[in-house]
């Protein structure tokens, strides 16, 4: 089962069309993450491979401007991260 651990710094803040979020991970893994709306509803579920070490990078030019939140599940951890998209 999943463990739930602290925030994810994210940039830039707000977001406009590109998030990027800093994971424990190399360049090549696999990680999976859901975005969610302030009012829970999922929106984009995924699984994606890193092209950067310990860096998640996100196109989310396709979002309406808002609250959303980022949960992404790696090595049996869940971190979620609240961000604005502008």
């Amino acid at each position: 089962p999943a463990t739930p651990t602290r925030p994810m710094p994210s940039s830039p803040v707000p977001a406009t069309n590109h998030l990027m979020v800093m994971v424990n991970g190399s360049a090549g893994n696999s990680i999976r993450y859901s975005i969610s709306n302030a009012s829970g509803q999922l929106i984009q579920e995924s699984i994606t491979t890193l092209a950067t070490d310990n860096l998640l990078q996100l196109t989310i030019n396709d979002l309406a401007n808002g609250m959303y939140f980022l949960t992404i599940v790696e090595d049996n951890n869940i971190r979620q991260h609240q961000f604005v998209k502008q």
